[in-house]
């Protein structure tokens, strides 16, 4: 809790409710300098920090809509639980625009898809995996909201879209919002659909955007190796289209989601 004088010289005192910290999903990196707009629709805006952070203090409630501009980035709207202790600290990631300065060579997906749909793309082929510590059961800790996942230290996953996939159980995407522990303990956005068993289970990272009003939507793709990969695509909206397509490396590759799928 922070204090500080008004202009009556009363000391005034802030409560800090949300701390929200930009990351760009393409790099992992913090997002910094005053390009970014961070807001909720009545209350006071947040303190910006140099190292990224955007503090939000006396907010009331136990949930908050925050709205995020980033030039470079697509917009983003989230929905953050109040209440955390001793509040909550969130890591949000946002998407690369098309104006982005994309290193050469990177992999990228365009196409089309309902506007306003939800983009994910995945490679099953590259990368290294996470796994689950513990089994993960919806009716585990915290009424199914928390998974145990295991990866390196150096890999940051906080905010992050991953699938979970289990031949025996199917296979879902899911978003983790922060780490509860050193343990590898994450709270999720919403519980799983199904019940994983620790073996058996693979979880990999996402790629996801939105399609704009015009359904229009470019994602760049990191670490991508080899001359083709497999991709696992879906585009979630009124209606649901799944694809699965060969991507060639280090190129614009196009994609149709308005043609159909599965």
């Amino acid at each position: 809790m922070d204090a500080e004088r008004g202009s009556s010289g009363a000391r005034v005192r802030h409560r800090v409710s949300l701390v929200l910290t930009l990351i760009d999903d393409f790099s992992n990196k913090v997002i910094l300098g005053s390009g970014a707009r961070v807001w909720i629709p009545g209350e006071k805006p947040p303190v910006r920090k140099p190292e990224g952070y955007y503090v939000f203090t006396n907010l009331q409630g136990r949930e908050a809509q925050v709205f995020i501009q980033a030039g470079l980035y697509e917009d983003r709207t989230l929905t953050a639980e109040l209440g955390g202790v001793p509040y909550t600290s969130l890591k949000v990631r946002l998407t690369p625009d098309r104006n982005y300065p994309v290193p050469r060579d990177t992999t990228c997906v365009e196409g089309r898809a309902e506007p306003g749909s939800l983009i994910r793309i995945l490679c099953p082929e590259t990368g290294r995996p996470l796994k689950l510590i513990y089994d993960y059961e919806r009716s585990g800790e915290k009424g199914g909201m928390q998974i145990s996942l295991y990866h390196p230290d150096t890999v940051d996953i906080e905010g992050k879209a991953l699938y979970i996939t289990n031949d025996k159980t199917g296979a879902e995407f899911f978003r983790v919002l922060q780490r509860m522990d050193r343990n590898g303990d994450y709270l999720l956005e919403r519980p799983l659909c199904a019940d994983y068993r620790k073996i058996g289970t693979t979880v990999l990272p996402v790629t996801a955007g939105r399609a704009d009003d015009k359904g229009i939507f470019f994602l760049p793709i990191p670490n991508m190796t080899g001359d083709t990969n497999r991709f696992l695509c879906e585009a979630a909206g009124k209606k649901t289209v799944r694809l699965e397509r060969r991507f060639k490396t280090g190129a614009v590759n196009h994609l149709d989601f308005t043609a159909g799928g599965e």
